[in-house]
C-alpha cells in the first residue's frame, strides 16, 4: 500500500485548518448618499416569515441578532418600538 507524502498531507491539513477558521466578511456593495442613522428617532424589526427547512436554533439565532442590532443602535440614541418605528429592519 502506497502512504501519502507527509509534506503533501501537512499541506492539506493546513489548507484546511486556515479555511475552516476563516472568518466570514461582510462588505456593505452599495450605500445610499442620504442615509443618516442621526435622522431616525426609533427603530424596530421586520416579523420574520421563514419558512421551509429551518435549523433548530433558527429563532434563537434571529432574537440573538436583534439583540445585537437592539444594543447597538440604542447606543447610537435610537429607540425600540414594536409599532410605528421610523427605520425598519
Amino acid at each position: 500500500m502506497k502512504y501519502l507524502n507527509p509534506f503533501v498531507l501537512a499541506l492539506a491539513l493546513s489548507l484546511f485548518i486556515f479555511t475552516a477558521c476563516q472568518t466570514t466578511r461582510v462588505s456593505v456593495l452599495e450605500q445610499s448618499p442620504d442615509f443618516e442613522l442621526a435622522s431616525y428617532n426609533s427603530f424596530g424589526f421586520f416579523v420574520s416569515d421563514a419558512e421551509g427547512e429551518l435549523s433548530e436554533n433558527y429563532e434563537q439565532h434571529i432574537e440573538y441578532l436583534k439583540g445585537e442590532i437592539t444594543q447597538h443602535m440604542e447606543a447610537r440614541g435610537l429607540s425600540k418600538q414594536a409599532e410605528g418605528a421610523e427605520l425598519k429592519i
